[in-house]
């Protein structure tokens, strides 16, 4: 993270998508939402024909999928949040989201509001 003057304010180690086709475009976007300890929605990609899909929510809290703070982004459906398993930030696996261990998802969370330029670079 930086400042106005382009001065490096904070450095955090993240995950992104497995799927190279959720990968988010680089560029230019910002946080549009900002929500201390979210919950998590989790509808099933695969519902079998004719049956309703089962959604199922994770409480908040520090085992929720989502981690203690989501960082909305305006791409919808991608965002920068918290993961209850530090060990696999480094690894890609999420669905497109930039994943960070909590305490870095924490602390940027307080460094941000609606409205952080983010930039995505190759």
């Amino acid at each position: 993270m930086y400042d106005a003057e382009s001065k490096l304010l904070a450095f955090f180690p993240c995950s992104i998508a497995a799927d190279k086709a959720k990968v988010p475009p680089h560029g230019e976007l910002k946080i549009t939402t900002c929500i201390p300890w979210p919950n998590f929605t989790y509808t099933p990609d695969f519902t079998p024909q004719g049956k309703k899909v089962q959604r199922h929510i994770w409480p908040e809290g520090e085992n929720c999928p989502v981690g203690v703070a989501w960082l909305g982004l305006n791409l919808p459906g991608y965002g920068i949040h918290g993961t209850p398993r530090p060990e696999s930030i480094g690894f890609t696996g999420s669905h497109g989201c930039f994943r960070l261990a909590n305490w870095n998802a924490a602390r940027l969370y307080a460094m941000c509001r609606s409205g952080t330029k983010v930039v995505i670079e190759p």
